[in-house]
């Protein structure tokens, strides 16, 4: 069995230890009285303790992304299947609507300044950007 142990700054006899069973992290003092750590042995004491709950878990999830909003930047990622051949994959621009009843090119991506014919495009995926991109 796995188990983490930390003795008491103060009174290295009493300690803390971590150990696992099947769904809990069990903590158990070596005593009643309070056990004090150190800030470096809190923290080893810290990461054994995450490390006994992924054992249970299998770890944390990160955040799914969210879908891109009006207003974001975006890159697209398809273009519209049934008009243009992919020149607009890759491109950079901000989200202007986004239509969710339609079956294809539910985005509307305006590049640059928007004014020209290519300007604003309807595209059928995009990926919201979430570091500047020139």
């Amino acid at each position: 069995m796995t188990k983490y142990t930390a003795p008491c700054d103060v009174t290295p006899d009493d300690t803390v230890t971590a150990f696992k069973d099947a769904r809990h992290v069990i903590l158990t003092p070596s005593t009643r009285v309070d056990v004090c750590l150190t800030p470096t042995a809190a923290r080893t004491f810290a990461r054994g303790i995450l490390a006994l709950a992924d054992e249970i878990d299998g770890g944390e999830t990160p955040e799914p992304a969210r879908a891109p909003r009006v207003g974001d930047r975006v890159r697209v990622l398809e273009d519209d299947p049934g008009n243009r051949a992919g020149e607009f994959v890759g491109k950079v621009g901000t989200l202007l609507s986004v239509d969710k009843a339609s079956e294809y090119t539910p985005y509307c991506v305006q590049f640059g300044d928007g004014t020209g014919y290519y300007g604003k495009w309807w595209v059928d995926a995009v990926e919201l950007l979430t570091t500047d991109v020139p």
